[in-house]
């Protein structure tokens, strides 16, 4: 749980960035877990292909994870390590 913590307060960091500064909320290329590589253009906070939509479904799935100690694998995030993919519910 300890992994799910650190990442969680990555996500947390990165929401709360964006929501200082709406302008850094860059389309995603590909989403390399927490860490997505992005494109350098602006979307507005509501498109699901920027980075703003991409970690507040990270930290959905995180917060189930750790509320919960499983986590559906529809939530699943894409590139996820293998201490989150081990959480999956069969």
């Amino acid at each position: 749980m300890r992994e799910i913590l650190m990442d969680y307060e990555v996500v947390h960091n990165n929401i709360t960035r964006l929501l200082k500064d709406p302008r850094q909320n860059f389309i995603i290329i590909h989403p390399h877990y927490i860490y997505p590589s992005v494109m350098a253009k602006t979307v507005p906070m509501n498109d699901k292909n920027g980075e703003y939509q991409y970690y507040l479904e990270l930290r959905g799935a995180l917060e189930e994870a750790l509320a919960t100690g499983g986590i559906q694998k529809e939530i699943l995030p894409d590139h996820s390590p293998k201490y989150l993919s081990d959480l999956v519910r069969r």
